[in-house]
């Protein structure tokens, strides 16, 4: 019982599973209410036979494509299925029972067929509880049970979620009964549409982003775009060419380009006071120049360096002079330098002369005296050239410049208010700059490191170096750091990329990730049969005997190592340079280098032969080699000409002798045609032992008779013979058993019989003719028989030399 209820549950789970396999739709059928009041089958007889028991009622289902006249024997091509037993006579099944489904996977046509039985189940036949749950998932059987009631019914039927509910009031067999029951048709989950032939299933994954409409079309999600709704909508006014958006309403901008809608370039990193047109561009702004834009072009509108009414001019990168207004010097032009004509300026009130000048008044004008080397109107403006004083700092060159010159160095100096005055330009080192080259260049101002790198300048200030934060690299830390994990291996160097990295290998490492070894072997650079053999980085040739060097190309001469013992001579054997050598031992001595004493008894030298075999088994083995492919190479072609010239000589002598056959059975024909009469007995009398043909025969034969004598007795005796027995006994006399003449054809061979039936009949008609018989002449009746008779024999023998003859031609064409 226990292996019963085991085999139960695994029944109703296989048809579980195989009933519930995706479809497009269901057609379901709802039994409401059953009567059959006189619980009788529809045969008329009481249900099991006994009148009084109820009927135990059970119900099948077939549902099939539509018939204007329902078979009820065909085949249920949408389902067939029957329920346990569901009640007796009388039954009604609540409003919420599992309904009949026929499940179908293809597209609902829109009419139907359905035939509704209710069966009687005898108590023998009783199902289980296990049958009784697994109904609703597979098929019963009407085995053994009796037809109570059928009904038919045939409709267009569309899909919907509502009943349609039906009443059949009849009688089957003259049983009355009532049958009430309801069907829909409607999709399953996911298919849409008319006839539910269209798949839909709303998602939102990677895959797609929708949900699916009554009729099975996808509807994107709000945010969503394309033909499966996997592409997202990216904010208003992204530019799709410069940027892209994996979620809804955002913009993700492509490498180059920047802003709220990636329409906006970016401009090479460490450019300060530049923009760009294109992608990674540092175009300097009017007055800024150099690599980053970072020197001034126009300092004196952006600083306006010279005081007091000075003029200043742009002398280039950053540099500037100053043309001072009357009474002002320097730089800047921030020296004041108290001329005269300023009121209540003489020597009593403040008049200071100059680099050793003297105050001297005359009358009411007050004035300076210079020393040679100084002039002006206190002595501030020197005589001598500008650079006699070594103005430059820091190892700069001065040169000397006049006031009006534009000058190419790193600062332009006036130091007079005079129009001839002298000026100087120095040129700063690497490192340094100002007027005097006193000022330390800083290239890290402003900084050009990004993603908060550190600048540190160069011990020479000549340049500077970015040390980058966690996860950025490049000479301005502006890219991604893929080489962060170090991905390159066998000591390679990884280098960032503004798409990646590259890794820099080691000498003998190949591949993106240096992952390969070299082999150096593979352009097999060992000459002269040498073996290679790959290194890390290198390789080494194992040479053979005679030749060295790193790839065995140079011929090495063995003999002068003396590489023969106990005496031998050393003699190369490397012609042309191939290396090699041998010795030549002296007696006693043997082996490659004469190292073996040659053996004196005959045991010992086959022992020594046995010994030389086995240390020389390459070149043993080599020569056996060397015959067996000599041996074979010559004697398979000397055997497949043999093979050609025998059955050439076999057919040509076969030919011959079929010839030779040919011609002797050609003569032996004609002799045997030439004496057949006189092998018959008596030349001058044709003599046969047939009987004398019939008088009808002969008439065929002959236009008139030519005796009519009855025979004599002696022929009378002798056995009788049909003319076709003695053509037959004379053609075997007169031809040879030849292959050619067995190969006559049936034509031929009944010209030549009906020869010979002619000369049978003339023969039996002479045979009459030679008794005594007064009616006729026996001389010229014998006379005229012989004639005839010898002329058909030659006749006979003409036609078969003629077609013997016509073979033997045939024969020999072919």
């Amino acid at each position: 019982m226990r292996y019963r209820w085991c085999l139960y549950c695994i029944v109703c789970i296989i048809t579980f599973v195989v009933t519930n396999v995706s479809c497009n739709g269901v057609f379901e059928l709802r039994i409401k209410s059953f009567s059959n009041e006189l619980g009788r089958e529809a045969s008329g007889l009481c249900c099991g036979g006994v009148c009084g028991t109820p009927c135990r009622t059970k119900f099948r289902a077939c549902l099939k494509h539509y018939e204007t006249n329902i078979n009820v024997n065909s085949t249920c091509t949408f389902g067939d299925v029957v329920t346990p037993v569901l009640g007796e006579n009388s039954l009604t099944l609540p409003a919420n029972a599992t309904p009949i489904a026929f499940h179908f996977n293809f597209t609902w046509p829109g009419t139907f067929s359905l035939i509704v039985e209710a069966w009687h189940e005898p108590s023998s036949a009783r199902n289980s509880v296990l049958f009784k749950l697994c109904f609703y998932f597979s098929a019963g059987t009407t085995n053994g049970s009796a037809l109570i009631t059928r009904i038919t019914d045939q409709r267009f039927l569309k899909l919907s979620d509502g009943w349609v509910q039906q009443e059949y009031v009849g009688s089957t067999g003259g049983v009355r009964s009532r049958l009430v029951y309801e069907h829909r048709v409607r999709c399953e989950d996911n298919y849409h549409g008319d006839g539910c032939a269209k798949f839909c299933r709303p998602r939102d994954d990677n895959f797609g982003h929708y949900l699916c409409s009554d009729d099975g079309d996808m509807i994107c999600m709000p945010g969503w775009t394309g033909s499966y709704c996997s592409k997202a909508i990216c904010a208003p006014g992204c530019d799709e060419k410069k940027g892209t958006c994996m979620t809804p309403g955002t913009c993700q901008c492509h490498a180059g380009w920047t802003g709220a809608r990636c329409d906006q370039c970016q401009i090479y990193p460490g450019c300060v006071n530049g923009y760009c047109q294109k992608p990674w561009q540092c175009l300097c702004k009017e007055g800024w120049g150099g690599m980053f834009c970072n020197q001034d072009l126009n300092y004196c509108t952006n600083h306006a360096p010279c005081k007091n009414g000075g003029t200043c001019f742009n002398t280039g990168q950053g540099l500037y002079t100053c043309s001072c207004a009357p009474g002002y010097s320097g730089p800047e032009c921030n020296v004041d330098l108290g001329l005269t004509n300023k009121p209540g300026m003489d020597c009593s009130t403040g008049l200071t002369c100059l680099n050793g000048g003297t105050c001297k008044k005359t009358g009411s004008v007050s004035s300076c005296s210079c020393p040679s080397q100084w002039k002006g109107v206190r002595c501030e403006t020197s005589t001598q050239p500008a650079c006699a004083s070594s103005p430059c700092g820091n190892g700069g060159t001065c040169v000397n410049t006049p006031k009006t010159s534009n000058g190419t160095g790193s600062y332009y100096y006036n130091n007079n208010n005079n129009n001839n005055g002298n000026g100087y330009v120095c040129h700063c080192p690497i490192g340094f700059s100002g007027p005097t080259c006193h000022q330390t260049t800083n290239h890290c101002q402003p900084d050009p490191c990004r993603n908060g790198a550190t600048c540190v300048p160069s011990k020479d200030s000549s340049s500077y170096t970015c040390k980058c934060a966690p996860g950025f690299a490049g000479a301005h830390c502006h890219l991604p750091d893929h080489c962060q994990k170090n991905p390159c291996l066998n000591g390679g160097t990884c280098q960032a990329q503004a798409d990646g990295y590259r890794c820099q290998c080691v000498p003998g490492y190949v591949g993106d990730l240096c992952q390969s070894v070299v082999d150096y072997c593979v352009a097999k650079p060992c000459a002269n049969g040498g073996t290679c053999e790959n290194l890390k980085n290198d390789f080494r040739c194992g040479c053979r005997p005679g030749f060295g060097g790193k790839d065995c190309s140079r011929y090495v001469n063995e003999c002068v190592q003396s590489p023969c013992a106990n005496g031998g001579t050393c003699v190369t054997t490397g012609g042309g340079g191939d290396g090699g050598f041998r010795c030549e031992c002296p007696v006693g001595y043997t082996g490659a280098n004469c190292t073996d004493e040659r053996p004196t008894t005959l045991g010992d030298g086959s022992k020594h032969m046995s010994a030389v075999v086995q240390e020389q088994p390459e070149m043993v083995q080599a020569s056996v080699n060397g015959v067996l492919m000599v041996v074979l190479s010559v004697s398979v072609p000397v055997a497949v000409l043999a093979a050609i010239a025998v059955v050439l000589c076999m057919k040509n002598r076969r030919r011959r002798d079929q010839k030779k056959a040919d011609e002797n059975a050609r003569m032996q024909n004609e002799q045997n045609s030439i004496h057949s009469v006189a092998k018959l007995g008596d030349p001058h009398v044709i003599r046969n032992s047939w009987d004398p043909l019939p008088a009808a025969a002969r008439e065929n034969v002959y236009s008139e008779p030519l005796c009519f004598a009855a025979p004599n007795k002696m022929h009378q005796q002798q056995p009788s013979l049909t003319p076709a027995q003695s053509s037959s006994s004379l053609q075997r006399q007169k031809l040879l058993n030849t292959d050619r003449q067995n190969r006559m054809s049936f034509k031929e061979q009944d010209a030549i019989n009906a020869l010979d039936r002619r000369i049978s009949v003339i023969s039996v008609d002479s045979a009459a003719c030679n008794n005594t018989n007064s009616e006729v002449s026996p001389v010229k009746a014998h006379h005229y028989h012989r004639n005839i008779h010898q002329q058909l024999q030659y006749e006979r023998a003409a036609v078969k030399s003629m077609i013997l003859d016509q073979h033997s031609f045939a024969t020999q064409t072919s």
